[in-house]
């Protein structure tokens, strides 16, 4: 899946926050396909992907603290790991 930044204006929903450390934190598959809205709280690495592959250091990097958008289908998955601390990683699925 190629990335597009997909900044607001956005309704914000309903967030999940999944924890990341070494070992990367997965989500659930998406249901509906939109975008969502990414913070991690320390610096660290996402993979957006159908496949559910996890995340790593060798994915793309996102700054701690710093919200970053993606449009996502359904049955894509989003992993989360560290670059150096752990941490958790928040994601809010945004209507149009």
């Amino acid at each position: 899946m190629a990335f597009r930044y997909h900044g607001g204006p956005h309704k914000l929903g309903a967030t999940t926050v999944t924890p990341y450390t070494g070992t990367a934190g997965t989500q659930a598959a998406f249901t509906e396909q939109g975008v969502i809205r990414v913070v991690l709280t320390t610096l660290g690495f996402i993979n957006i992907t159908a496949a559910g592959t996890a995340a790593t250091t060798s994915h793309m990097p996102i700054a701690a603290n710093t919200p970053e958008y993606f449009q996502v289908d359904v049955g894509d998955q989003i992993s989360g790991i560290q670059s150096a601390s752990g941490g958790n990683m928040h994601v809010t699925f945004c209507d149009r």
